[in-house]
């Protein structure tokens, strides 16, 4: 079950461009994958774990998630604010701190 749950996770992250800090820019597929260097910690478990309700709760949510990131960028997509956000709440810091 560990695996798993790692495994969504390095694909949800990896697909945000969160493992690759010196590549690619604000669009997710410019980024390439790199989980294997990357720390798994609270903050981004939390932070796709808001992804995973989010697609339980709107099961368009994979075509409206690619749509908000079409149109407004990864940074101000409605769903990676919330995510933000979201994570921001559970641990207590800022959204901006995140």
């Amino acid at each position: 079950m560990k695996r798993r749950i790692v495994a969504a996770a390095c694909l949800f992250a990896s697909a945000a461009g969160r493992w690759n800090e010196h590549g690619g820019g604000d669009h997710p597929l410019e980024n390439r994958i790199r989980c294997a260097t990357t720390v798994l910690d609270a903050e981004l478990l939390l932070h796709e774990l808001r992804h995973v309700h989010q697609f339980l709760q709107h099961k368009a949510f994979p075509v409206s998630y690619l749509w908000q990131s079409v149109r407004y960028g990864y940074t101000r997509n409605a769903y990676e604010v919330d995510a933000r956000r979201y994570s921001a709440s559970r641990l207590g810091t800022g959204d901006e701190d995140l």
